[in-house]
């Protein structure tokens, strides 16, 4: 069984949610390891350029997953999920907000965030393979809490041109790259980044839109 959206013809948004939970406001409730639907084959979710809201909830894929949103100021969440193979997650230009918790990859994660002023907060994460975040130019804010690595997983972090925020103290990683931290702008002060008004950010942008069906 194979998991794919695709929009092939740009619009003004596209919003998707795949797993357990037609509800994302429940999926971020306190509920670990809850994993309902597996997937077999690839994962492919494509959003056309336009303000995407695209989702997985209590999802095991065991080939690769690949998330694209597009261009446009997007809203990707993902609770419960584990990729045994590669993650690859682009959103594009925009002001985008990412939240995941509880997510396991085992082979290589690369997130692009694109340019413009982005938002990103990850929890509870396990990562085996090589990880590369790019947070693209723009002001943008990260914070990353109970984060844990394979002592040989290296972990790329990238924030581009722009002053942008970084909460690491949840990341836990031998070999972490902070790359391109421009002391005159760039910041680490945990208190300037608020996961909870990320998370909510996501929440409301999913509770606002009319869901389209996974294509199995």
């Amino acid at each position: 069984m194979g998991l794919s959206l695709f929009q092939g013809i740009p619009g003004p948004s596209d919003c998707f949610l795949a797993g357990t939970e037609s509800s994302i406001t429940a999926a971020f409730a306190e509920k670990p390891g809850e994993i309902g639907i597996e997937v077999t084959n690839d994962v492919s979710i494509n959003g056309a350029a336009g303000h995407d809201v695209l989702g997985l909830v209590g999802v095991k894929s065991d080939r690769d997953t690949t998330i694209k949103a597009g261009n446009g100021n997007d809203a990707i969440g993902a609770v419960d999920v584990m990729v045994n193979r590669n993650l690859e997650l682009t959103a594009g230009q925009g002001n985008d907000d990412l939240t995941a918790t509880y997510v396991a990859v085992s082979g290589t994660a690369n997130v692009d965030m694109g340019n413009n002023n982005d938002r990103a907060a990850v929890s509870n994460l396990m990562l085996m393979g090589a990880t590369n975040i790019n947070l693209g130019a723009g002001v943008d804010q990260i914070d990353a809490r109970a984060v844990a690595a394979d002592p040989a997983t290296v972990i790329n972090l990238e924030g581009g041109s722009g002053a942008d925020t970084f909460d690491l103290n949840g990341l836990t990683s031998p070999s972490l790259n902070v790359v391109d931290f421009e002391p005159n702008e760039d910041t680490t002060n945990p208190n300037d980044v608020d996961s909870t008004v990320i998370e909510q950010a996501v929440v409301a942008k999913f509770l606002n839109c009319d869901l389209l069906p996974a294509v199995t």
